[in-house]
């Protein structure tokens, strides 16, 4: 470290304040994606938990006689089909074996066993549904599906809730691609502020650099050439109110004293010569 410059020690103190602020700035994405999922997660829970209310409604009417079961259920699909919030996203219904029992915008699927169904990742979803619901009563499930405007299947992740009276499993879920779009948004916006910061650091750490190091080195070169004798040199910096200043007054004094030795000698050896041809 003692042998390198003092721009090069500048520079790499500039170096590793950017590395802490990436470090950072990494941390924040993460952070920041983790808490974009934690609030979708949340919502798409409480939603689920909305259409579920509205399910536990209609089974309290069949209860209490107002409807008869298959009514009740054909008014439960009815209202949670209907359901609608977002981007146009959807309620679907399922049962445990698992068939479709109501999905308002696949409805080629209502009445099929779905077993067997699986997206290109190889994830048999409804399985799954079936598998958290028995294991936790709820859950979310991360698979692929058909996203409207889209060609290929989208990562998706579905909250589920089951409805045991009735043997229904009720969910909806958020495309993942949403939070990525706000994510690298959020992450493009920071890495132009980083860039930005780099940049000013990188330029006032090289203009620094150059106001120290250059007076510091015509200083050094001054000394080298008084040190040979060279007495006929101009000290810049002298007028300076900081410590490079103190160094170019000093080196002045060292001038000035070095040429009032020079002439001190020089008197003394004409002084010698005059004393020896009397």
């Amino acid at each position: 470290m003692k042998n390198l410059k003092i721009m090069h020690r500048l520079l790499m103190l500039v170096a590793v304040a950017v590395v802490g602020l990436m470090v950072a700035a990494t941390v924040e994405m993460l952070s920041l994606r983790a808490s974009l999922m934690a609030d979708r997660q949340d919502k798409t829970r409480n939603l689920t938990e909305a259409a579920y209310t509205l399910i536990q409604q209609f089974a309290a009417l069949e209860r209490s006689g107002a409807m008869s079961r298959d009514e009740a259920q054909k008014a439960a699909m009815a209202a949670v089909g209907s359901m609608r919030y977002g981007d146009n996203d959807y309620f679907w219904i399922n049962d445990y074996t698992p068939t479709m029992v109501m999905h308002p915008i696949a409805t080629h699927l209502d009445g099929q066993n779905l077993s067997d169904f699986r997206d290109p990742a190889g994830t048999y979803l409804f399985n799954e549904f079936v598998k958290v619901v028995k294991a936790e009563g709820a859950g979310f499930v991360p698979y692929e599906w058909p996203k409207p405007g889209f060609e290929a299947p989208v990562p998706k992740t579905s909250y589920v809730k089951g409805f045991e009276p009735w043997g229904w499993i009720v969910g909806t879920g958020i495309y993942l691609d949403d939070v990525d779009a706000i994510f690298v948004d959020r992450a493009r916006d920071s890495v132009m502020v980083l860039l930005a910061i780099i940049a000013v650091a990188g330029a006032a750490s090289f203009l620094i650099s150059r106001s120290i190091s250059r007076p510091i080195g015509g200083l050094t070169t001054v000394m080298e050439r008084l040190t040979r004798g060279d007495e006929d040199i101009e000290i810049a910096g002298t007028d300076r109110r900081d410590e490079i200043g103190r160094m170019a007054r000093s080196i002045q004094v060292f001038r000035e004293n070095m040429i009032a030795m020079k002439r001190l000698e020089a008197e003394q050896v004409r002084q010698r010569e005059a004393a020896e041809q009397e």
